[in-house]
């Protein structure tokens, strides 16, 4: 049962972060080893695939609405287009999701890369390393930023 308060827990913090509402300590915990950058990585690429999942299933359920829509007659027109005006805002909102959790994604993927080139030996000289660090950072400050203004 722990497990799964932690786990949900997890997931809300990667919400958080995907949504821009995460504050900059929850973000750096994301990717603060190699283990929490894959796990990261992982957990990403799942929202990602069930977002895919409920974008399909929208487009299953406007088509089946669509047919009702024609066996039941001009009336049943109206309906559908509601119907269809509903799904295509949820769309919207899980394309936009989408998006954000790619760009997440993104920087999963290069957090995993930098933690393997850093064991492999392949690692830049420390303040480089720190300084890229550090712009990283900045950059995901200035991005907060701008969604808020």
């Amino acid at each position: 049962m722990e497990e799964l308060n932690e786990a949900k827990a997890y997931e809300a913090l990667v919400l958080r972060d995907v949504r821009g509402e995460s504050s900059e300590t929850e973000a750096e915990v994301l990717c603060e080893s190699l283990e929490a950058a894959i796990e990261w990585k992982d957990t990403l690429t799942r929202f990602c695939q069930e977002v895919e999942a409920e974008l399909t299933q929208i487009r299953l359920d406007v088509d089946q609405a669509r047919e009702q829509s024609f066996k039941i007659g001009p009336s049943g027109k109206p309906r559908y287009m509601r119907y269809k005006t509903e799904r295509e805002a949820r769309k919207a909102d899980l394309v936009a999701f989408k998006t954000a959790c790619i760009a997440k994604l993104k920087e999963a993927k290069e957090a995993v890369r930098s933690f393997r080139e850093e064991k492999s030996g392949q690692e830049k000289p420390g303040i480089f390393a720190r300084l890229d660090r550090l712009e990283e950072i900045l950059l995901r400050i200035e991005s907060q930023i701008g969604r808020r203004v």
